[in-house]
């Protein structure tokens, strides 16, 4: 996990603790050749010329490992020039912040301090590479493997803000300087962290609950959706948040859902008007660019990492996948299932797609060659969320069974790995069996997954430890989770609560406690 305020969000990254959890047989051949051919052949090259090759940006972080592992020569050049943390950050997040040396040095560098004898220790390291010219990646990528070997953690609340009813949604914008908040009650509102402090900067009104609210990848946009039929666009221009556009579907027609595409250009909003809308922002205007429909309520819309394919999903059994040809976007699949379809997400690499329904069922399908189905994982009731890891080798799928699922891609299938059930499910609920609603989302880096429902108090933050996923911590609200973000970093967890509040949490490492 990495330190706040270092980049603007982007796609998927790849965990190298987990780098070679895809690898066979096949690959550890391949990799004998590599190294063989590499000792033999091309070893007498300057290392100048070698740490040139092992920098094309063309390489991934699996690449990069791979060529480590020829020789120890191989090893120590990519280490000594840190050339790991650059493909690690490359694909999750865009480009550093200006600010990332003042950021490090105003928060990452106490919070390491504090965080364990370790971060001590990192945070020594790091102070002797604040001129490297790749200081952000650099700190990303040893934050993360820091957070990959911690065994416990400990959580600290490190700050509130407030609403007059129940918040429902809460997220942190891309560079983690932010927050958004919605309510019950038609307000959206976004904070800034100043001085250590969450600051009220803005209030945005809906006249229906606001069910949704997100940064885009720049963090420069902010949408809301509501109960009442509307979207409301923002930016942030000189400083200041100003309305852009409202966007209108049927007249008390929930709007569920709104996001932007990967490259901030366009939205996509999904109704229960049955329909979807696509937006494009054009010389700082967002103008409308169509309407894609189904038979019944849309309920989730979302575009492919290229952008190139948007998936929407409704309750009308289908997922449909669109695709832009000719000025318009025409119908490429349609993926069936048995119930209404919740969700339709694709992997961070755009090779898989998801879909969760009531029928009781998530599905994987391949995005390639008519997108076939790969696999169903089967609940004992309906699927309320998918969610895949950000480098794609995993996904957790959650059930109103009480149960998460993970599956991790390996050998070219999706194989079971675990089932979590989060242990205050059983004890807390005053609710019916039937208000179960548990989520999880994982960490920025992977390495961590955070579960919570609807009707209990606590969150629970699960982690890879000896390959088994285990809780290393539970932080404990005052009342009902809402909903859960992590900073960019993942050194922050956010809690949307049923007490009007969201509530920070600065999460440390516990390796004397008991986890608990």
């Amino acid at each position: 996990m990495m330190i706040e305020g270092q980049y603007s969000a982007g796609a998927s990254t790849n965990n190298p603790s987990d780098t070679n959890s895809t690898a066979g047989s096949g690959t550890e051949k391949s990799s004998e050749s590599v190294s063989t051919f590499a000792n033999k052949c091309i070893t007498h090259l300057p290392n100048e010329l070698i740490v040139k090759i092992l920098s094309s940006s063309s390489l991934n972080l699996k690449d990069l490992s791979a060529c480590r592992r020829v020789n120890r020569r191989w090893q120590a050049l990519v280490d000594d020039h840190h050339l790991l943390a650059r493909p690690y950050s490359r694909h999750l997040y865009h480009q550093p912040m200006p600010q990332a040396v003042q950021q490090y040095q105003t928060f990452t560098k106490g919070w390491l301090a504090d965080f364990s004898d370790k971060g001590r220790e990192l945070a020594a390291q790091l102070d002797r590479l604040s001129g490297h010219p790749h200081f952000p990646e650099i700190v990303f990528f040893s934050i993360a493997k820091l957070f990959a070997s911690t065994r416990y953690l400990t959580y600290q609340n490190v700050g509130s803000v407030h609403h007059s009813t129940q918040v429902r949604i809460v997220s942190f914008s891309p560079d983690g300087s932010r927050l958004v908040t919605a309510s019950d009650g038609g307000t959206a509102r976004i904070w800034e962290l100043t001085d250590g402090k969450w600051l009220k900067k803005t209030t945005i009104g809906h006249r229906g609950s606001v069910n949704n609210a997100r940064f885009s990848p720049d963090g420069r946009h902010l949408v809301t959706t509501s109960y009442a039929g509307t979207v409301k666009i923002h930016s942030l221009v000189a400083g200041q948040w100003q309305r852009k556009v409202t966007i209108r579907h049927g007249e008390g027609e929930i709007v569920w859902d709104a996001r932007f595409s990967p490259d901030g250009r366009h939205l996509v909003t999904a109704s229960e008007d049955n329909n979807t809308q696509i937006w494009r922002l054009d010389a700082g205007q967002w103008q409308h660019k169509g309407i894609v429909s189904h038979n019944d309520a849309v309920n989730f819309a979302s575009f492919s990492p290229d952008g190139r394919h948007l998936a929407t999903a409704s309750a009308d059994h289908t997922a449909l996948i669109w695709r832009h040809d000719s000025m318009r976007w025409e119908t490429k699949a349609i993926l069936w299932h048995s119930g209404d379809v919740g969700i339709a997400r694709f992997s961070p690499d755009g090779s898989y797609l998801v879909t969760a329904s009531a029928d009781n069922t998530a599905k994987i399908w391949k995005c390639v060659g008519g997108w076939p189905l790969q696999a169903t994982i089967r609940h004992a009731r309906q699927v309320f969320n998918a969610n895949f890891s950000p480098d794609g080798n995993r996904l957790a799928t959650c059930s109103a069974d009480r149960t998460i699922k993970i599956r991790k891609f390996f050998d070219g299938r999706w194989l079971e790995e675990t089932t979590i059930w989060h242990r205050r499910w059983r004890v807390e609920s005053t609710r019916p069996y039937t208000f179960w609603a548990p989520n999880a989302i994982f960490s920025p880096d992977g390495c961590h997954l955070a579960t919570y429902s609807i009707n209990i108090r606590t969150v629970g933050i699960w982690g890879l430890i000896a390959g088994r996923w285990q809780e290393k911590v539970i932080v404990r609200n005052s009342d009902w989770v809402n909903s859960v973000s992590f900073s960019p970093g993942g050194s922050r967890l956010v809690t949307a609560c049923a007490d009007n509040t969201a509530q920070v949490w600065l999460l440390k490492c516990g390796e004397d406690c008991d986890g608990t």
